[in-house]
């Protein structure tokens, strides 16, 4: 949405205005109780396992119950340190796209679980924090955040469920009932003169609330699912318009509704100022797309109609498909979009009328389907981002498109990959994702840096070991993304699949790298955690990631870990099905399997000495049919050696995890301090909830090399354990925090007992953690749909 040069300010890309902004914010955080369980969870609750992303349920949630064996959440913590986003920005899907009309106040959600929050317009956000407030996957039924009249009221609903009100703009939430919550909120009405009045409109009816949003009663039901709501306020009461699936109500006295239009209504929307009154409904009439002949396309069509000071609807021509949208005050200016359901990325088509709906003009179509090559709309019109010019500008359309509530020219939409911004009607449309980090104009491999809405997942970091100002993410959906300044900005890198797992480097040259990718992305999360024969390859740069060359395109299966032995010219390679091979100095691959047992082998994570040239793997779970729990855990090999060694001796059970439970079904990561003079007999695993293991992981250690290991505290799904390269005794714990422990840990005695941090912005979907090797004070933390983030370490 910026493009800086070389300067951190952010600044709007717009002809008609400059304005700037940093880009790091301390994040206020109050010392709460943290709530952990986002499913409900009792005695009785999962003896089946389960790998569900708490990120995208909805549940409510509630205080732990499991043990923990010497988490510690402390005491109020010092000040909290500063974070800032890391990456080109964007690149997953939001929906809720809302602003407010009485402050500076935005929001948007992901479908990975976060709802971010912008208060200044856009410029710059910042997730709410997970332990306050999150959003759903469920985006269809997305419903946009609510504003009231006092403008530190916000009310929110993830999927129209579990509604929360906020007395703080948005920084923290509280639970409310909207009369037994049994009705999907689609959106939240406020009467404009009078901050106690408030309305929710449902799937069944209308809410009301006159004690600003606390308490909630009836104020009618039975009218069917809500598509539009607008207050005239030209008379005392005001006159409620209320559209649902089935027609257009009207009430004049706030309490009774009687039909004033009968028929199918995508959406309706009004406006009035000094030339009168404007309301206009969106129908369903598959001849209104009269191009297309596409069943899907011609289900989700239909004709804009408009009604002039309450005059008869007239029928405009205009095709429309999801969304129909204006200003409250503005009565002349209408927008209409196409539908996510539209061939051709035909859904991302915007027109706008400017004379009540007598005319439209289009003012925005992403990607032009009907000329080749493909063209996207023009960058004088458009402000490029780096997942449009690098990755593609295929978008369905969007789940949901906004206009201003008091300003005509503010809209904005928002779908699987972008978001975009216009506060000069549709003439410049801004990015709201990203900036440009360097002089533009903006290509492809440019560096950028991201506002904040950071959807991607981000699987690891890693730095080059001779010239750390190099760094590689690997990175879902979008590919891996480079930094040459040490994590300042990046620029997306791809080779053929879209899902990078693991990084490697050659540390002798300091433009070669390898990648382990594939074409199924999240691992480990639900079944992606099972064994999968998915397309995939190991890759090799030698210019930085620029272009990438698989290193044998027959040997074509998915991986997720990758090792380089400098000395031998080995490269190591860690799938997700058949083990781990190697290949030497350029020739052919082979499995090296020997010790590890037979079956379905996933190997996540690979690791080499480099004094030693001595390999480790961990082998997890084959999910679903669960034949390696006895061979799951951390192995080690020699140069020398011909096969594997088991480092998994006596594998203590937690004093209080029932001895029913068998341990390790599932381990997601390790750690061993590699450095020169690291502690080889220190060992650290994760291992994650499944197949009926109720509070049974957690992080674990071994003193002795593996022979003996102990729980240090119990975490239900951990995903990575980093320790510090430069202090060993500072150890990281990452992972989704749902019932039982969980979030951002730490150590400060080699893991034998945990502290949370809770400065950490997103607190339930950590990945990762890796020291930044240019200032050992601060981490690069990667998250599961949330990108990077850098600050301050604990």
């Amino acid at each position: 949405m910026r493009s800086t040069g070389q300067s951190s300010d952010k600044q709007r890309l717009s002809p008609e205005r400059c304005q700037g902004t940093t880009t790091a914010v301390l994040v206020r955080v109050t010392r709460v109780a943290f709530l952990l369980g986002l499913f409900a969870c009792s005695a009785e609750a999962p003896s089946n396992g389960s790998t569900e992303d708490p990120l995208t349920d909805t549940d409510s949630t509630q205080t732990p119950t499991g043990d923990s064996d010497s988490f510690d959440a402390g005491t109020a913590p010092e000040p909290e340190p500063r974070w800032a986003p890391r990456g080109v920005g964007g690149g997953g899907a939001t929906s809720a796209l809302s602003f407010s009309p009485y402050a500076d106040l935005w929001f948007v959600g992901t479908d990975m679980g976060t709802l971010f929050r912008s208060v200044d317009r856009g410029q710059s956000w910042w997730p709410v924090r997970h332990d306050q407030a999150r959003f759903s996957n469920d985006l269809p039924n997305a419903a946009q955040l609510g504003f009231n009249a006092n403008p530190d009221v916000v009310f929110h609903a993830p999927a129209g469920l579990d509604p929360l009100r906020s007395a703080d703009a948005g920084e923290h939430w509280t639970s409310i009932d909207v009369n037994g919550n049994t009705s999907r909120i689609r959106y939240w009405v406020e009467d404009p003169t009078d901050p106690d009045k408030m309305l929710a409109a449902t799937e069944h009816g209308l809410e009301q609330s006159a004690d600003g949003g606390l308490t909630w009663t009836h104020l009618v039901a039975g009218l069917g699912d809500a598509r539009g709501s607008f207050l005239d306020h030209t008379a005392s009461p005001a006159t409620i318009w209320h559209a649902t699936d089935s027609g257009i109500w009207r009430s004049d006295d706030g309490v009774s509704f009687a039909p004033w239009h009968v028929g199918a209504v995508q959406a309706f929307t009004g406006g009035r100022d000094g030339s009168g009154l404007l309301l206009a409904y969106l129908d369903r009439d598959p001849t209104a797309c009269s191009w297309s002949v596409i069943v899907n396309t011609l289900e989700n069509c239909g004709q804009v109609h408009v009604s002039v000071d309450e005059g008869a609807f007239v029928a405009t021509g205009q095709e429309g498909g999801d969304h129909l949208q204006m200003a409250r005050n503005d009565s002349m200016t209408l927008y209409t979009t196409g539908s996510r359901s539209w061939e051709s990325a035909y859904g991302t088509k915007v027109w706008r009328s400017l004379d009540r709906g007598a005319s439209f003009d289009l003012i925005f179509h992403q990607q032009n389907w009907d000329v080749l090559p493909y063209a996207p709309w023009p960058a004088s019109q458009l402000e490029y981002s780096a997942v449009g010019l690098d990755v593609g500008w295929w978008d369905g359309g969007y789940y949901h498109f906004e206009v201003g509530p008091t300003d005509a020219d503010l809209i904005g939409g928002s779908g699987n990959f972008f978001i975009h911004l216009s506060e000069n009607g549709g003439s410049y449309w801004q990015s709201a994702i990203t900036e440009l980090a360097q002089p533009g104009p903006a290509a492809e491999e440019m560096f950028w840096r991201s506002s904040g809405i950071e959807v991607t997942s981000v699987r690891r970091l890693r730095f080059h070991p001779t010239d750390p100002l190099f760094g590689l993410a690997a990175t879902m959906d979008i590919g891996g993304q480079v930094t040459e300044d040490g994590g300042d900005s990046w620029r997306i890198s791809r080779s053929t699949y879209n899902a990078i797992y693991d990084v490697a480097f050659d540390p002798a040259n300091t433009d070669r790298a390898f990648i382990a990718t594939g074409s199924i992305h999240d691992w480990p999360h639900e079944w992606h955690a099972m064994p999968l024969l998915a397309a995939g390859g190991i890759f090799e740069t030698t210019d930085r990631g620029r272009t990438w060359t698989h290193l044998d395109p027959a040997f074509n299966q998915q991986f997720l870990s990758v090792a380089y032995d400098p000395d031998t010219d080995t490269v190591y390679a860690g799938s997700q099905i058949s083990g781990v091979a190697r290949r030497i100095a350029g020739g052919p691959w082979e499995w090296i399997n020997t010790g590890l047992g037979a079956g379905d082998l996933i190997v996540p994570q690979l690791e080499i000495a480099p004094v030693d040239g001595t390999v480790y793997l961990l082998l997890t779970g084959d999910y679903g049919t669960w034949s390696t729990r006895d061979r799951t855990g951390v192995y080690s090999r020699a140069p020398a050696d011909a096969s594997w060694t088991h480092l998994r001796g006596t594998v203590n059970h937690p004093p209080s995890v029932s001895q029913a439970y068998e341990l390790w079904w599932y381990p997601t990561s390790f750690a061993i301090d590699l450095s020169p003079t690291g502690d080889r007999d220190t060992l650290f695993l994760t291992d994650q909830e499944n197949n009926g293991q109720y509070l049974a992981t957690g992080v674990w250690k071994s003193s002795d090399h593996g022979a003996t290991w102990d729980r240090t505290t119990q975490y239900t799904h951990p995903w990575s354990v980093d320790i510090d390269p430069n202090n060993p005794s500072r150890v990281y714990a990452s992972g989704t925090w749902s019932w039982g422990e969980g979030g951002p840990l730490y150590s400060d005695d080699g893991g034998d007992s945990w502290q949370l941090d809770p400065s950490v912005p997103l607190s339930f979907n950590g990945n990762s953690v890796t020291v930044d090797p240019n200032d050992p004070g601060k981490v690069f933390r990667t998250f599961f749909g949330g990108g990077m983030w850098y600050g301050e370490a604990p």
